[in-house]
């Protein structure tokens, strides 16, 4: 039974949101916490922890704990839980909150086991997990009684989940480390090989940004970008063309209409069938790329459109979930579609 406190997370590599039930999303914030160097006390966590990076004399140590959706730090991620679940609730509690936290399909045993047991550490007093291409496909408005089969494609900061469900069972589901991040440093190599400088990789994601396409649809002005010398201690400032960045973009996001391919082979004639009928739907933040649908749809044979809100569908369905929880079964401490 789920209780009025009950809480529901989309980590991500990027970012952090929380759903708190009867109320919506009660936090959103970079998956980001800095450490003091002394005593290992949280000093920030969010955009705040991520700005100390930045600062100079800063005695803290600035952690990224979630790599491609999954734990890598167990003590960091485990404090940034805690602290998002205090921000959330407005308070602490004497009673934990049951949690409910979207998993990567590809998750390992061992890395769904992790996950609970920092959500456990960091207050909850029970952790369930739900597929996170099941919870895509509920916040984009995939019904759980609704028989044919369906592909949504959640393409976050850190990684791509692929999943085809139908009447809310996952039929088949992938995960692929690629996400928004890698086509930041695939903008960061370009600028290195064109320019000889080394920038970063926040002025590399406002280039992604600023061009926002997968395709030359619209000509931009370059972009002023500040750097290091590759070889060299020199800083300057180059004007850099965004010509080439579209064709680059496209390419990397190749990589995920290829992952798809893989996948349908394996899918029965019977669902493919219902695929080519309903599409592919497209959701996370790197989905809000212009041209990503015609690209996907040029590439598979298969229309594919981008579904409203894309960076919010999983902690929508997360959300959907902690609603109406009668609508999904748990088994082993995991939601599946119910039965009934």
């Amino acid at each position: 039974m789920l209780w009025a406190s009950d809480l529901g997370f989309d980590i991500g590599t990027s970012k952090t949101t929380v759903y708190a039930r009867g109320q919506g999303v009660a936090y959103s914030d970079e998956s980001v916490i800095a450490l003091s160097s002394r005593g290992g006390n949280t000093v920030a966590i969010g955009h705040n922890a991520s700005g100390l990076a930045r600062a100079e004399g800063a005695e803290a140590v600035v952690v990224r704990p979630i790599v491609a959706g999954t734990i890598a730090d167990f003590a960091a991620a485990s404090e940034l839980l805690r602290q998002t679940m205090i921000r959330a609730l407005g308070r602490r509690w004497l009673v934990g909150p049951t949690v409910v936290s979207a998993v990567p399909p590809g998750a390992t045993s061992v890395e769904r086991y992790t996950l609970q047991q920092a959500l456990i550490k960091a207050g909850a007093r029970r952790a369930f997990l739900v597929d996170a291409s099941l919870a895509a496909a509920l916040g984009a408005g995939f019904g759980v009684n609704q028989p044919a089969a369906r592909m949504i494609v959640d393409i976050g900061a850190g990684s791509t989940n692929i999943g085809i469900v139908s009447g809310g069972a996952v039929l088949l589901s992938r995960s692929l480390r690629f996400g928004g991040q890698d086509l930041d440093e695939a903008i960061r190599r370009l600028v290195r090989r064109k320019f000889g400088l080394a920038t970063t990789r926040e002025s590399a994601e406002q280039i992604k940004i600023r061009v926002g396409s997968v395709a030359r649809d619209l000509q931009k002005e370059p972009v002023s970008l500040d750097g290091v010398e590759v070889y060299g201690e020199l800083f300057k400032n180059v004007s850099v063309p965004l010509d080439d960045v579209p064709d680059l973009l496209s390419r990397h996001v190749s990589l995920v209409a290829s992952e798809i391919r893989w996948l349908l082979e394996d899918v029965s004639r019977e669902h493919r069938e219902d695929l080519m009928a309903t599409g592919i739907a497209l959701s996370g933040g790197t989905s809000r790329l212009r041209g990503i649908a015609g690209l996907m749809t040029e590439k598979l044979g298969i229309a594919a459109s981008v579904v409203p809100n894309p960076a919010e569908s999983v902690i929508s369905g997360i959300g959907v979930v902690l609603q109406n929880p009668g609508r999904l079964r748990i088994d082993g401490g995991q939601f599946y579609a119910s039965d009934q």
